[in-house]
C-alpha cells in the first residue's frame, strides 16, 4: 500500500506543477512601468505584457490608466467599478490597425486535458460622435497581432459610454494531446472603429485566468488522498 501511495503522490506532484505552467500575471493593470504619455493622469506600461499597438508613437493606446474620473476624463464608469486604481486602456483611433491598442501576455506551455477559462471586465467611454466600445479576447500560439493559431476568442461590442459590463468577457479552451507543451498567449485587442472612422474609448480590467486540470488529475487526488487515509488508520 504505502509504494503505491507514493507512486500516486509522485504522479499528483507532476501533475500538479504542470498545472502550474500556465499563469496570468497583472490582471488588474495596477503594477506599471515605463510611462507612456502624460495625459489622463500618466498613462503606463503595464508590467508583464507586451505593447503590440502598431505605430510605436502610439502605445499608449494600449495602457495602465488611472481609473479615476478626477484624473482621467475618459473614464466614467461608476466609481468603484475598476478592480484597484488602474485599468487597461485599449482605444482606437481613425487611421487603421496601426493604431488600434493591442497588447499580449506568454501564459506559458499547456498540458494536455486542462481547461482555461478567461474572464475579463469590460468599460465604455468617451468615443467621437457616441462610437461605442469594443475589445476582442484570444487565447492565441504567439505574441503577435496575427497569430498562426487561434484556439479560442470572444468578441465584446455596443458598450456605451459610462458602461460597466462584469465579466463581459468569458470563454474557454481544452488543450488537446496535439496542445501539450506548446505556448499559450493571451491576446487583448481594440476592435477597429469601422466605417465611421472614429475613435472608439474604453477599455479592460480584472483580467483573470481559472485553470481546472484533466479529470483524471482530480481524480487521482483523491484516490491519494484515500489512501492515506486507510494507511493512518
Amino acid at each position: 500500500m504505502k509504494t503505491a501511495i507514493s507512486s500516486l503522490l509522485l504522479a499528483l506532484n507532476v501533475a500538479g506543477s504542470a498545472s502550474a505552467a500556465v499563469v496570468l500575471t497583472n490582471g488588474s493593470f495596477e503594477t506599471t512601468g515605463a510611462l507612456y504619455l502624460g495625459a489622463l493622469g500618466g498613462l503606463n506600461e503595464p508590467v508583464g505584457w507586451t505593447n503590440l499597438t502598431g505605430n510605436g508613437g502610439l502605445l499608449f493606446q494600449a495602457s495602465s490608466a488611472l481609473a479615476s474620473g478626477a484624473f482621467n476624463p475618459e473614464f466614467t464608469s461608476t466609481a468603484g467599478s475598476a478592480t484597484g486604481a488602474r485599468y487597461l486602456r485599449l482605444a482606437a483611433d481613425p487611421g487603421g490597425p496601426t493604431i488600434w491598442g493591442a497588447t499580449a501576455q506568454n501564459l506559458g506551455t499547456m498540458v494536455a486535458g486542462e481547461t482555461y477559462t478567461i474572464l475579463a471586465d469590460v468599460f465604455g467611454g468617451p468615443g467621437d460622435g457616441g462610437q461605442l466600445y469594443g475589445a476582442r479576447i484570444s487565447l492565441v500560439n504567439q505574441v503577435s497581432q496575427t497569430p498562426s493559431t487561434v484556439y479560442a476568442t470572444q468578441v465584446v461590442d455596443g458598450i456605451a459610454n459610462t458602461g460597466f459590463v462584469p465579466n463581459g468577457f468569458n470563454f474557454s479552451y481544452t488543450a488537446s494531446v496535439a496542445d501539450n507543451g506548446q505556448p499559450l498567449v493571451l491576446l487583448l485587442q481594440a476592435l477597429d472603429n469601422g466605417a465611421s472612422n472614429q475613435s472608439r474609448r474604453g477599455g479592460l480590467d480584472n483580467v483573470r485566468l481559472d485553470v481546472v486540470p484533466e479529470p483524471s488529475v482530480a481524480l487521482l487526488g483523491g484516490v491519494a488522498a484515500i489512501g492515506l487515509l486507510r494507511r493512518r488508520r
